[in-house]
């Protein structure tokens, strides 16, 4: 897709103007390893010129970092910085602004970082950071089973909404939105615990991600600097995009819903091994 460098302007502007917060955040997120990757990008983009591909390959994993995609193994080093995150904490949120911005700033170059669908979506990273502030909690609470409870509690809340949010508006089938408000009653009760209900949520899962991808559009942007000139990128409409938060909601309440199945094998397994001679 492109030559072995692009052109600087933007992006360039970007990290000249963030300077600062993007080292504080790398520092935040990886500790000095990834703060000293981030001086040697910084280092880079102000000689100047096009940017290399060793520079760009960098500012990919650099946004990997900033959203998050290096925190799933709960074992892994990023994670241990990642663990003390606090959603409310205004250098989370700046976080999040970074990576937008990044995202921001590469795109309108042409230059496609990985995971980006589009940049005016809900931010990637307050998706992982949720998702994986869950999984923490879950694992290191004094009760583990009450903990993953109350994150599947907080993932259902957040789904309901979500779906509300999705089906409320009259676009879709009277059929959908009867469905749907039936899921959001099943989301705010206790009957979500009931064995009956993981493929019920499932079933809405693929419903709203096949229903989202109705919504999706292919678009044709120009650009200069493409060896090309230009490439297709993909958008949803506002439908789709409710539509696909919906969908990832209800991912997430299947997750949590998994994780408290979890605990409970594992409390009912170590009780039954307790009891053997």
């Amino acid at each position: 897709m492109f030559d072995t460098t692009i052109q600087p302007s933007q992006l360039h502007e970007f990290f000249q103007a963030n300077a600062e917060p993007l080292q504080n955040a790398a520092l935040l997120l990886g500790g000095r390893p990834w703060l000293r990757r981030t001086q040697r990008i910084l280092d880079d983009l102000r000689q100047g010129g096009a940017v290399a591909r060793r520079t760009q390959a960098e500012v990919e994993k650099l946004y990997g970092l900033l959203t998050l995609r290096f925190v799933h193994d709960l074992e892994s080093p990023e994670a241990a910085y990642f663990a003390g995150l606090n959603p409310e904490d205004p250098a989370t949120t700046e976080i999040c602004l970074l990576s937008e911005g990044l995202a921001e700033a590469a795109a309108d170059l042409g230059f496609k970082l990985d995971w980006i669908e589009d940049p005016r979506q809900v931010s990637p990273v307050w998706q992982q950071l949720q998702r994986h502030l869950l999984m923490v909690a879950s694992v290191q609470a004094p009760d583990p089973v009450q903990a993953s409870l109350h994150a599947a509690l907080l993932a259902a809340r957040k789904a309901q909404q979500a779906v509300y949010a999705a089906t409320s508006g009259g676009e879709l089938s009277q059929e959908v939105r009867r469905g749907a408000y039936r899921l959001e009653r099943l989301l705010g009760s206790d009957a979500l615990f009931e064995s009956s209900s993981e493929n019920e949520i499932r079933n809405w899962c693929d419903r709203f991600e096949l229903l989202a991808m109705v919504e999706k559009q292919s678009i044709y942007v120009h650009d200069e600097y493409c060896m090309s000139g230009g490439y297709e990128q993909e958008i949803y409409s506002d439908l789709g995009h409710r539509l696909r938060v919906a969908f990832l909601a209800l991912s997430d309440v299947g997750q949590a819903m998994n994780h408290v199945l979890c605990h409970l094998d594992a409390e009912r397994l170590a009780e039954k091994l307790r009891g053997q001679p």
